[in-house]
């Protein structure tokens, strides 16, 4: 087969021009919604009386504040287990000592994963790459 018949490739063609209208369909329909959410998001700001973004900021503030002061007693916690003796060290206590110490150690990671704030008044979605029908002829 060298070619595709001219009849089949139109009837191909067709269907690719149907979904690329669809595509277009989608994306103006994404564009309305965006509109409408920040219209709505704008208005519900107002109305709450508060700001999204400076509330965010707050909460980061006070989250990297805790990890902050969990990191500071971690290395306390990190002095006193350097400070023990090295038969504690092969004690329940110390395996004891550091299970907690893994907790607090995840706690603060947790603290420093809860910086990232989202993005709410956009409608997120990306389409695939638009299809492109390959040639009607071999060797083209």
């Amino acid at each position: 087969m060298k070619r595709i018949k001219n009849a089949d490739f139109e009837i191909l063609e067709q269907a690719l021009e149907e979904i690329n209208t669809s595509r277009t369909d989608i994306d103006a329909f994404k564009e309305d919604l965006n509109a409408e959410l920040a219209r709505v998001f704008e208005q519900f700001t107002s109305k709450s009386g508060h700001n999204l973004e400076q509330l965010i900021a707050q909460h980061n503030e006070l989250t990297e504040s805790l990890g902050n002061k969990v990191g500071d007693h971690l290395q306390s916690m990190q002095d006193y287990f350097e400070d023990r003796a090295d038969a504690w060290h092969e004690s329940e206590g110390a395996d004891e000592f550091n299970e907690w110490y893994d907790q607090w150690e995840s706690f603060q990671g947790e603290c420093e994963n809860a910086l990232d704030a989202p993005e709410l008044n956009e409608f997120q979605w990306e389409l695939n790459d638009a299809l492109e029908l390959p040639s009607q002829m071999r060797g083209e």
